[in-house]
């Protein structure tokens, strides 16, 4: 039973690593995005 204590922790860092993966993720490719389009415009 002491798997239902350890699994909200094993959810919620799993959640967290996640969520930066994706902020990470997002976050370059808007830079990608805005670097191809000032190329595209200059």
């Amino acid at each position: 039973m002491s798997f239902k204590r350890i699994a909200p922790k094993i959810m919620w860092f799993v959640g967290l690593w996640f969520a930066s993966v994706l902020a990470l993720f997002l976050v370059s490719s808007v830079l990608r995005l805005l670097m191809s389009m000032a190329g595209l415009r200059a």
